[in-house]
């Protein structure tokens, strides 16, 4: 998780208000089109897919929101938000944070650099950009 306050990884969106369009590849991905509320419910809305078995992550953590803000970043926007696979979100954000928390001791800190290393960590974790 991102934070202490994360830790609640589903957001409440019942169950009954998702499910897969057409029965394609994408399993539970696929998305109701109705507006949410929340985080997670916000980045349905944006990516259209109700995210089963993956966290609403936020790429931005929200334990470093301050810095993000100094540097122009709202890191509660749904589109610095992502789907990171469940098990793989719990096992590794702790490390993933120790890399925005390397970040914010260096002297080039803005809001390109940081979402160059946005980009990078996504690949490294495995989970899309929406941005």
């Amino acid at each position: 998780m991102d934070s202490e306050d994360d830790d609640k990884p589903f957001d409440s969106t019942p169950e009954e208000e998702v499910f897969s369009l057409g029965g394609g590849s994408k399993g539970g991905l696929g998305y109701k089109g109705k507006k949410s509320s929340g985080y997670r419910g916000q980045l349905q809305d944006r990516t259209q897919k109700n995210g089963k078995g993956y966290h609403a992550h936020h790429v931005f953590p929200r334990k470093f929101s301050s810095q993000f803000n100094e540097i122009g970043i709202d890191n509660s926007d749904p589109q610095y938000g992502a789907w990171w696979e469940a098990e793989s979100h719990l096992a590794n954000s702790f490390n993933y944070n120790q890399w925005w928390e390397a970040f914010f001791a260096t002297n080039d800190v803005t809001a390109e650099t940081a979402k160059t290393l946005a980009m990078l960590l996504a690949s490294m974790f495995g989970f899309d950009l929406n941005f």
